[in-house]
């Protein structure tokens, strides 16, 4: 709204009547409404001057409008302060974890306004010059929020302390009954999380997606599966994430793909991914089997030796070219945990990438017996 001051002298021999008014208006903006009222006062001369009887001056339309040459106000929504919470309701901060900083403020500037409820203010600012803003009004007070996120805390502490083990590692732990997230952690720290958002040659761990193509043709069986994926193992063009290779093994697990969450529900609403069909029953058996068969006899076995109940792993290594080093994978579920990480050029094949899934698997009270892994010397 702009406000502009008419050119006129005023005369001050003249009687001036004084007419008291209330100003209400309600405010509405995409994230807040509010009523806003407040007095005011218009004076009119008893006699007709220069074509004008009303004495016309910014304070008509506010009592602290100064007499400039102009003014815009606006209606400003900000929004509320937000604490980002456990599933278990602890405060998360960039502080004491680390590996969730990027997510942390990804979160509060998605659902800050969804979770608390923004204050909505009344500010004017001179239209010409560089005058400041003021505020003439606290229309809404903000009030904080909260946003619970599906981050185990017990999870998270052991993801944050099993990546600083390896440089560049990062792991993702997800709950295969829901797709909940329980922890994200990366070694290398900068404005992206590469746990989340950065892609690589899976290698051979590739063997999952593609043993499950074979299998749901019928044109392999569990034991003869492996010698038909070798040329097919995730080389080329195909790229995952942490977060993707997580999913990957959780839907083994469960035999249905979910949604991967970071946040509950109720926040992201109709907004979740279905999948067009779930593993067939045959398929999920088979693939959980044959990952069972890599943590008791395979690549897996020294990393997930002692481990009890329904568990299965896959061990990957990934070609960087001549000269350098491959990309360790390890991807393992055990009880209602799966557990992905990567060490990109370790130079320890599987060893750091399966310190790190085992670490956080052992950290889970959802899975059965702990082991004693250490990391690689």
């Amino acid at each position: 709204m702009l406000v502009r001051r008419p050119a006129f002298a005023l005369q001050h021999h003249c009687a001036l009547w004084h007419v008291p008014f209330t100003v209400t208006a309600h405010i509405s903006t995409q994230d807040a409404e509010g009523s806003w009222s407040y007095e005011s006062q218009l004076d009119v001369r008893d006699e007709q001057q220069d074509g004008e009887r009303v004495v016309w001056k910014p304070s008509v339309i506010h009592p602290e409008l100064a007499d400039h040459d102009g003014y815009t106000l606006k209606a400003v929504p900000t929004a509320p302060k937000t604490a980002v919470l456990s599933r278990e309701g602890t405060v998360l901060n960039e502080r004491d974890q680390p590996g969730l900083s990027q997510v942390i403020d990804q979160l509060e500037a998605r659902h800050a306004t969804r979770a608390g409820t923004p204050a909505l203010d009344v500010r004017i600012t001179p239209q010409f010059g560089d005058g400041e803003s003021t505020t003439l009004a606290h229309v809404v007070k903000s009030k904080p929020g909260a946003i619970r996120t599906t981050i185990d805390p017990a999870l998270q502490r052991a993801a944050e302390s099993a990546v600083v083990q390896s440089s560049r590692a990062s792991v993702v732990a997800v709950q295969p009954s829901t797709g909940e997230i329980l922890a994200v952690a990366n070694s290398a720290k900068g404005e992206m999380n590469p746990a989340l958002e950065d892609v690589e040659a899976p290698g051979s761990v590739f063997e999952i997606v593609t043993s499950a193509a074979l299998l749901e043709q019928r044109t392999v069986s569990p034991t003869t599966v492996m010698d038909r994926v070798s040329a097919a193992i995730g080389r080329g063009e195909v790229r995952l994430n942490v977060l993707n290779l997580a999913s990957i093994t959780a839907t083994v697990k469960s035999g249905t793909f979910k949604q991967p969450l970071l946040v509950t529900a109720d926040l992201v609403g109709a907004d979740q991914t279905q999948a067009e069909r779930p593993l067939s029953g045959r398929v999920a058996q088979q693939l959980r089997a044959i990952m069972n068969h890599n943590a008791s006899q395979g690549t897996g076995a020294e990393v997930m030796a002692g481990s009890s109940g329904a568990f299965g792993s896959m061990a990957g290594l990934a070609d960087q070219g001549t000269g350098q080093a491959a990309h360790g994978w390890f991807t393992a579920f055990n009880g209602d945990a799966a557990v992905a990480s990567i060490a990109p050029s370790s130079g320890e094949g599987v060893a750091n990438a399966g310190f790190i899934t085992r670490a956080v698997l052992d950290a889970d009270r959802r899975t059965h017996t702990p082991g004693s892994q250490s990391p690689p010397s």
